[in-house]
């Protein structure tokens, strides 16, 4: 049976009052000081035996307090083995984005519970947190019958997760909780089927296969570690919620796990952008740069079983200040788009303008490769454009060769192509779609290239050849210089009128809604 982790032992000893006193003061040198001499395991030994044993409330204005165990564990892991750290792909999830994924996780019934990869538990702690706290079902029941399931490749990791959850349930139920230490893609790892799933699986590119892998199509397409563990989680789970990159929706070498997640699951996807401010809260530790920033381009997938589609959001773009309310469920479903999508070609719209991409869709469309002479002999240098391939809040095309790195040519196929060109360029147009398929870090030629227009545009010529002219005619006028890499990187930087005045001839109905792309923040 479990013991009351609360029981008044010792009270008078002085030992007990030495270790209060003690770890009230823990200091990050001491810390230090006993991997160096322990080694993390250890340390982490010693510390939970401890903490279990004395420790609970009288701990919170020091370092060890409940919720600074996980990233402590991981500045400890950073310290002793950063090169561990690195190739584990383990990223550290914030409480607020914790705390919205289990209350998704927590608005289906539960039969079974798992956090696969979970760490020190920031994920599973969040869900149990906010079952006691709304008494959804009694929890330490749930646990005391087994059905609470813990999977993770560290072993103090998961001594920690566990310490926590005993800390929280008030009692030692690490005999009750089904915990496997191993690779979650081993064939002798399952889940239970039916299971509720929470989990920030590891990112990281797979170089080999190994032998004792559950081998899928979507592990050899993708070679992704994250993309592995989603894909045998769909095989058991009920319903899930997962924190990984947002690059799941947009590379072509996740095609088959989009199959089988439009093929089998409903849901909603939230994507995040890394500027300014990041999803992960610039928790990074140990990693080989100067930067402490995760600067992963994030996404939150909820997900049941079913063929509905699914609903996308933007790329969702903050400050540091908006997180609280940014990170709310309210305000994240207000951010969906309205249009049931089956994932073959993720479109992360802003709803505003998803009537827009619709009405390009479903009407005769080209796209602007159509625009575009590939063939070196027929290339026309007065029809040259100048594409810079970064696009951070807006896309640049210029008739003048920029001196910065990182831009690419192409030669429109006549003048009228070339005015169309120049104009969804400097538009928000090419932008727009950018962002919705992508949102990267490079505008890259392949992009646009697959830029959809519609047709009848091609008749608007008339309406923006003089506005073109004048751009070309200003572009000296307009020109911005930024530090990279030691170097300024020339660009142009119109003002924001042009862009609307192309937005309002090329699309007036859509115009106003436009401007949404080039905020740096939500609108809230």
């Amino acid at each position: 049976m479990g013991k009351n982790i609360f029981a008044e032992e010792n009270k008078s000893s002085r030992l007990s009052m030495r270790l209060y006193t003690e770890l009230s003061v823990f200091s990050l040198q001491q810390y230090y000081e006993m991997i160096d001499e322990y080694g993390l395991a250890q340390t982490w030994d010693k510390l939970l035996s401890i903490i279990l044993k004395y420790c609970t409330a009288r701990l919170n204005g020091s370092l060890l307090k409940f919720d600074n165990l996980s990233e402590l564990y991981e500045i400890g892991l950073a310290y002793s083995n950063k090169i561990e750290k690195k190739d584990l792909g383990k990223y550290y999830t914030p409480k607020d984005v914790a705390s919205v994924m289990a209350e998704l996780l927590l608005e289906n019934e539960v039969k079974y519970l798992a956090d696969v990869g979970c760490g020190t538990g920031n994920l599973i702690v969040q869900v149990i947190e906010q079952v006691l706290k709304q008494d959804l079902f009694d929890i330490l029941s749930f646990i005391k019958k087994g059905k609470l399931f813990l999977y993770d490749l560290d072993k103090t990791a998961l001594k920690i997760c566990v310490t926590k959850i005993s800390l929280l349930v008030g009692e030692d139920v690490s005999e009750y909780i089904n915990i496997y230490k191993g690779n979650f893609l081993s064939e002798n790892i399952s889940l239970p089927k039916g299971v509720s799933v929470i989990t920030n699986p590891p990112y990281n590119v797979v170089k080999k296969l190994e032998e004792s892998w559950r081998y899928s199509e979507v592990m050899k397409e993708s070679m992704e570690l994250y993309a592995g563990f989603i894909d045998k989680i769909l095989d058991y789970c009920n319903h899930a919620v997962i924190v990984c990159p947002q690059s799941f929706l947009v590379a072509d070498k996740f095609s088959k796990l989009r199959e089988k997640l439009g093929a089998g699951f409903s849901g909603e996807v939230f994507s995040f952008d890394n500027v300014p401010g990041t999803l992960f809260n610039g928790r990074k530790h140990g990693i080989f740069n100067t930067n402490n920033a995760n600067g992963v381009r994030a996404s939150i997938t909820n997900l049941k079983r079913a063929n509905a589609g699914f609903r996308l959001s933007h790329l969702i773009r903050f400050k540091t200040g908006q997180r609280k309310v940014v990170l709310n469920l309210e305000f994240l479903r207000s951010k969906l788009g309205n249009i049931m999508q089956d994932l073959s070609l993720p479109i992360k719209a802003f709803k505003e303008l998803e009537p827009l991409v619709a009405e390009v869709l479903k009407s005769e469309h080209l796209y602007l490769s159509d625009l575009i002479e590939e063939f070196t002999s027929l290339q026309d240098t007065n029809l040259k454009l100048y594409i810079s391939s970064s696009a951070r809040y807006f896309v640049v095309a210029s008739t003048k060769e920029l001196d910065r790195s990182g831009q690419f040519t192409i030669y429109a196929k006549d003048k009228q192509s070339f005015n169309l060109l120049y104009a969804l360029l400097n538009s928000s147009y090419a932008y727009m779609w950018w962002r919705f398929l992508d949102g990267g870090i490079l505008f890259a030629k392949r992009y646009l290239d697959k830029t959809p227009f519609c047709k009848s545009l091609l008749s608007l010529n008339g309406y923006f050849e003089d506005k073109v002219n004048k751009m070309i005619m200003s572009e000296n006028n307009y020109l911005s210089y930024k530090m990279n890499a030691g170097k300024a990187q020339e660009s142009i930087k119109f003002p924001e009128e042009y862009r609307f005045e192309l937005n309002s001839i090329l699309f007036s109905q859509y115009a106003k809604q436009m401007k949404l792309l080039h905020n740096n923040y939500e609108v809230t």
